[in-house]
Formats: C-alpha cells, sequence, structure tokens
C-alpha cells in the first residue's frame, strides 16, 4: 500500500498512474472516508459490475449482511488513521453470487487507498483441502491395522487407534519416539532382536525405497 501511495504522488500527472491502475492484478481503490468509490483499477471487473456501476456507490451496500460490522469499524479506524490489514470480507458481485475479498488499507490525506485481493479460489481449495484431510484421518482412524506416521527424521507423528492398541501405547506416548528407541524392545517372531535401525520405517526413510 506504502508503494502505491508513492506512485499516486509521484506521477499524479502522467500516464504512469493511469497505466498501474489499468495493468494491475490486484484491485485497487481509492475511496472518500466514508467509503464510497472515487477510483477503480480494471481488475475490479472480476466482480462482473462495468466500473462506472461501482464508483460513486458505497462499498457497504455490496458486502454480506454479516460482515458488515467488521466492515464499519474499520472504517472508523481508517478513518482515524489506522492501517487496516488482512479484513476479509464477502463481496456481492453483479450475479447476485458473493465473492471472499481481502483488504490491505490506509488513510493518506482525505482519502482512503486500498489494495484488495480476491480470496475465493484459494478459500474453496482450503476448504477442499481441509475435508480430504478429515476424510483421510476418518479412514485412517477405522483403519483395523496399525498405522504410524513418521517425519523425516523418523520420530513418530501420529498414529491410529489400531496402532494404539497393537503397541500397547496411546499416541501421546509414542509421539517423538524413533524406531532405534531402546524403550521397544523389538524381536523377531523367532525371539531374535530386531534392532531398530532395520525396522521397516527407518529403512524406508534412509533408502527411500519401500518396504514390505
Amino acid at each position: 500500500i506504502e508503494a502505491l501511495l508513492m506512485m499516486i504522488e509521484n506521477h499524479k500527472q502522467d500516464n504512469i498512474y493511469e497505466n498501474f491502475f489499468t495493468l494491475a492484478l490486484d484491485l485497487l481503490c481509492i475511496a472518500d472516508l466514508d467509503g464510497y468509490f472515487r477510483q477503480l483499477s480494471q481488475s475490479w471487473d472480476v466482480l462482473g459490475y462495468p466500473l462506472e456501476d461501482l464508483i460513486g456507490t458505497q462499498l457497504l451496500q455490496y458486502v454480506h449482511p454479516e460482515d458488515i460490522p467488521m466492515t464499519e469499524e474499520a472504517l472508523f479506524r481508517l478513518q482515524a488513521y489506522q492501517l487496516v490489514k488482512h479484513l476479509r470480507n464477502r463481496f456481492r458481485c453483479k450475479d447476485g453470487e458473493y465473492r471472499l475479498i481481502e483488504w490491505r488499507c490506509r488513510r493518506h490525506g482525505d482519502w482512503i487507498y486500498a489494495v484488495v485481493r480476491d480470496m475465493t479460489d484459494i478459500s474453496e481449495a482450503d476448504k477442499a483441502l481441509h475435508a480430504s484431510e478429515a476424510r483421510y484421518r476418518s479412514v485412517v482412524t477405522s483403519m483395523s491395522e496399525g498405522i504410524v506416521v513418521h517425519a523425516k527424521d523418523g520420530s513418530i507423528l501420529t498414529c491410529n487407534r489400531a496402532a494404539e492398541r497393537i503397541l500397547g501405547l496411546t499416541q501421546e506416548q509414542m509421539k517423538g519416539r524413533t524406531s532405534i528407541d531402546p524403550r521397544w524392545r523389538a524381536i523377531h517372531e523367532d525371539g531374535s532382536p530386531f534392532p531398530g535401525e532395520t525396522h521397516p520405517a527407518m529403512v524406508t526413510l534412509q533408502t527411500g525405497k519401500s518396504v514390505s
């Protein structure tokens, strides 16, 4: 935002200023202290509105009702010359759908300058990742086979309930241990010692090859 302000101050009278607003990938905005849009970059068209439809309107009329209180609070902070960053709210598009956007704004004189980023796709990707992780955890937890997850250094990160039952230890008791921890006292089926260095997990970590 500081770079934007410097550019505006230095190039008010030439084409660099206009070109910057035209070509910027982020959504750039200049608004008055009441939140009325005065100038917007071309990238705002991602929301479906012609720029002329947005300019002169108040940003709160597009904000999701549940997000209005925190957006109003951000405006009050800006009026008090406080920097606002990482403000996320849902902004209504022309088709009636909402997109999640993140604001970084500051007041300079009688104007509010903002750099806005569309976070919708990132947010949806995060949700999909969390859902995938939840499904993975559900599958692993319900398996009858014991599963132990190791870090690169061989230390145990987590395990499922079957592993707790088979090994007779809780997940918390296993966390941080490695296969070479002498407390395991592992042996082969014939009763011979089973050194930690030869445990499948350690061999795989050292060689990068699977061990059955």
